[in-house]
């Protein structure tokens, strides 16, 4: 049996996911806290993302943000997908507002600094693809992630013993790349929990 890359198997889950039902949104409404993160995320950074400059937009009409809606709300944010951006500088914290997250996508930029930890705790994250930054430090004390199905981290700068906490409390987990990074120690035994890899 062939065994797929891990982006291509995170690309194939976020198809899957983008198919159940995220939709753009042509609504001008946005949910007053996912504006307040967007803001808050695109202001922490050392460089604009194209397409959110100018007068402010609703949420759903930035680029690479993906709503779903539903009668009588506001359009929720369920997606942020910004790789191969060129971004830079640090994440804020703000995002961890985005509390119907269930793909979040800053691969290949040039985003550094620690990862906010608040964001390992979005309940609703499936997909979550920091691949190829400049992030460091430990976070794994910090991960709860019931619904992820697609955890990838590679090609960073994150460090310390290799704790696979992910794994504890999600039974979902397709894809888990760890690679390239600074980790420590030995591959622990609770990696088996992540029954469906």
């Amino acid at each position: 049996m062939e065994v797929l890359p891990s982006s291509i198997l995170s690309s194939i889950i976020l198809a899957s996911i983008l198919k159940s039902g995220f939709i753009y949104c042509q609504s001008s409404d946005c949910y007053p806290q996912d504006f307040k993160a967007l803001n808050g995320f695109h202001e922490q950074l050392d460089t604009p993302i194209d397409g959110w400059d100018g007068p402010l937009l609703a949420c759903c009409k930035r680029i690479g943000v993906m709503c779903e809606s539903s009668a009588n709300t506001p359009s929720r944010v369920v997606g942020l997908i910004l790789g191969n951006r060129r971004l830079k500088g640090e994440v804020a914290d703000s995002l961890a507002g985005l509390d119907h997250l269930r793909v979040l996508n800053l691969s290949g930029n040039h985003l550094g600094g620690l990862f906010p930890a608040k964001l390992f705790q979005i309940q609703s994250l499936e997909v979550l693809d920091l691949s190829y930054n400049d992030f460091q430090g430990s976070f794994q004390d910090s991960l709860n992630l019931p619904s992820m199905k697609s955890f990838n981290i590679s090609y960073n700068k994150f460090g310390g013993p290799l704790l696979v906490t992910v794994c504890h409390n999600t039974s979902y987990i397709q894809t888990l790349d760890l690679s390239s990074n600074n980790f420590q120690g030995q591959i622990p035994a609770n990696i088996a929990n992540c029954s469906s890899l």
